[in-house]
């Protein structure tokens, strides 16, 4: 089983621009997905439960970072993820 989440980087007022895959870093941990975007934090999210970290990978589109994680225990529906302090 995966979960995949698709994290915006540009606002809707950045018309025409595009992300640029260069200035992206996802960090993965077990329960952990941190993305900094141009050196900035840009979100820390926690995972309701562990991933393997080997089978995460992350992508770009146009405005949005598609982050794909393969759970440790397949089944079951995820409730939430939340949003690190």
């Amino acid at each position: 089983d995966e979960v995949e989440l698709t994290i915006p980087l540009l606002k809707n007022d950045e018309e025409g621009m595009k992300v640029k895959k260069n200035l992206v870093k996802v960090n993965f941990l077990h329960q952990q997905v941190s993305v900094k975007y141009d050196n900035k934090s840009f979100l820390d999210l926690h995972l309701y439960s562990k991933v393997d970290v080997d089978g995460c990978t992350w992508t770009i589109d146009k405005k949005n970072l598609i982050v794909t994680c393969e759970k440790v225990e397949t089944g079951g529906v995820w409730p939430r993820l939340e949003l690190s302090a």
